[in-house]
């Protein structure tokens, strides 16, 4: 009868951890070529966005250091930057 309960538990414990798991995301840290030209808090403070001279917006998270997203404005010279107050 122990047998059975421990079994029990055991498959409780595996549904219930892995049915709130979360999935993981391959994130690769590129940052900047260039000399950073710009930085800016959003309006939380939780996020700093970057823009440099390798024409490269970046979006770091705070807490973590880690890179959020960018993107590249290939062919545009980035001269400034701002966060939408409400988004």
């Amino acid at each position: 009868m122990t047998k059975l309960k421990l079994l029990i538990v055991l498959l409780f414990c595996f549904t219930f951890f892995h049915s709130f798991s979360q999935k993981v995301e391959l994130a690769i840290q590129t940052g900047h070529s260039g000399e950073i030209t710009h930085l800016i808090f959003n309006p939380t403070g939780k996020l700093i966005a970057s823009a440099a001279k390798d024409n490269k917006i970046v979006i770091w998270d705070v807490i973590t250091g880690k890179q959020y997203n960018s993107i590249s404005m290939a062919s545009v010279k980035i001269t400034d930057i701002h966060f939408l107050s409400d988004s």
